[in-house]
């Protein structure tokens, strides 16, 4: 099937862009979202992807949620 990559950080922007990937995808018939957060803090990032995956859960759709590390200067490692 096809899937979505949707970038989410918990801010209230990246909120909306999660409600409207949600319907997107339903629109669209995909089965699968690739969740991705960026962080300093890994336990944090786990935390602001908990409700997220349970929103898209909510939809039917598999999620493929990842974290990727910032360093000091908020470059991705």
């Amino acid at each position: 099937g096809s899937s979505m990559v949707v970038a989410y950080d918990g801010s209230a922007a990246s909120e909306r862009v999660l409600r409207a990937a949600a319907e997107l995808s339903t629109l669209m018939e995909l089965d699968e979202v690739h969740l991705l957060t960026i962080a300093s803090d890994r336990s944090q990032a786990v935390e602001i992807q908990r409700s997220a995956i349970r929103y898209l859960q909510s939809y039917e759709l598999h999620v493929e949620a990842r974290i990727f590390s910032a360093g000091k200067e908020g470059e991705i490692i």
